[in-house]
């Protein structure tokens, strides 16, 4: 028995609908996204991960509950079939992303892409056991970026989710929220969602972000003044010692004392004796390694933007790391400007002492 599922963007009764100054209301997902002779998507969820650049890194996955002994069948010959021929998947949804992103750049005037997109199968407990079919792509010019603001949401002007599904949007983290219409059905310090089902207006959903304000007092600026308040303080000290040293006269050695040497210089093998460890090569790292590599090899401190030269990664793929790196507590990161700066703590603390 073959399985087939189809991804179904923006149609409306078999035709795509242009997203035109009509502004006509759009389906990014419905009941025919998932056609899988056996298998019904429980629900689907919708992630756009914006970046400083405007590029959104798309997440959409449908959830299957694997609530009886067929539906765990099927969906174990769902994922056998995908494993074998990923692209006959792929194939159709890139066509159809393609389609959606022409309609947007149409309707915004904006150069856009889809790039990377990707397709995998996976099981979790939610609670309950689920089948996940997951497809992840960039979008390149998804929101609108000017100076510091981003805007998000032109491109999908006119979106229905119907009750199964979820749409989350996620902004750059040193950004602030100034506007978000219509209200979200739930929102947290960096993202939103709205549940189905909901008929978005002609301009909407909109979410506009700025960068939000630094306090006077930041940790990073207190322990700089700290640094050069130690360093003016311990540099008086020393030379008041030095002019202390150079004023008091030099005593005489006791009749018969003998005259001290200077202690005998440690022997250049003692210096050399410890030898650094063999690097792990690049191409056995994972990205994350990769990333606090270079880092550390920059002092602890560098733009999140050189990061992405260095690797020639997409900004998108680069944020996708850094987070996973900011989650597990390996690295920092903060706005300078409009750059965002990424430290690794225990590198940064011992480059400022």
């Amino acid at each position: 028995m073959r399985v087939a599922i189809v991804f179904i963007c923006l149609l409306v009764c078999g035709g795509a609908v242009a997203l035109t100054g009509s502004a006509t209301p759009a389906t990014l997902v419905g009941d025919e996204m998932l056609q899988t002779g056996e298998l019904d998507a429980d629900r689907i969820i919708l992630e756009a991960n914006v970046d400083e650049a405007g590029t959104a890194t798309w997440t959409v996955s449908y959830r299957i509950a694997l609530d009886d002994d067929a539906t765990e069948e099927a969906f174990d010959d769902l994922r056998d079939e995908i494993a074998d021929d990923e692209d006959a998947y792929l194939e159709p949804f890139v066509d159809r992303m393609q389609r959606v992103q022409d309609d947007a750049a149409s309707q915004t005037s904006r150069e856009m892409a889809i790039e990377n997109p990707r397709i995998e199968t996976d099981r979790q407990e939610l609670p309950g056991p689920y089948g996940i079919v997951r497809y992840e792509f960039e979008w390149v010019g998804f929101a609108a970026v000017s100076d510091d603001t981003i805007v998000a949401g032109d491109a999908l002007s006119g979106l229905f989710l119907d009750e199964e599904n979820r749409l989350i949007i996620r902004h750059p983290e040193g950004y602030t929220v100034e506007s978000i219409s219509p209200s979200p059905s739930e929102q947290t310090d960096r993202s939103m969602s709205w549940n189905g089902p909901i008929d978005f207006a002609p301009n909407e959903p909109r979410v506009t972000v700025v960068p939000a304000s630094t306090p006077l007092f930041t940790a990073d600026r207190v322990a700089i003044g700290l640094g050069v308040v130690l360093v003016i303080v311990g540099g008086a000290l020393w030379l008041r010692r030095d002019v202390d040293s150079k004023s008091t006269p030099t005593e005489a050695p006791e009749a018969g004392a003998q005259p001290t040497t200077p202690s005998e210089p440690q022997s250049v093998a003692e210096d050399t004796d410890t030898e650094e460890p063999n690097m792990v090569p690049e191409e056995l790292l994972s990205n994350e390694e990769r990333v606090l590599r270079l880092v550390e090899e920059n002092g602890g401190r560098m733009k999140q933007q050189e990061v992405v030269q260095s690797f020639e990664w997409s900004a998108a793929r680069t944020s996708q790391i850094v987070g996973a790196l900011r989650d597990d507590g390996k690295i920092e990161s903060f706005r300078i400007g409009r750059e965002n700066v990424l430290r690794i703590p225990e590198k940064d603390e011992e480059s400022r002492e």
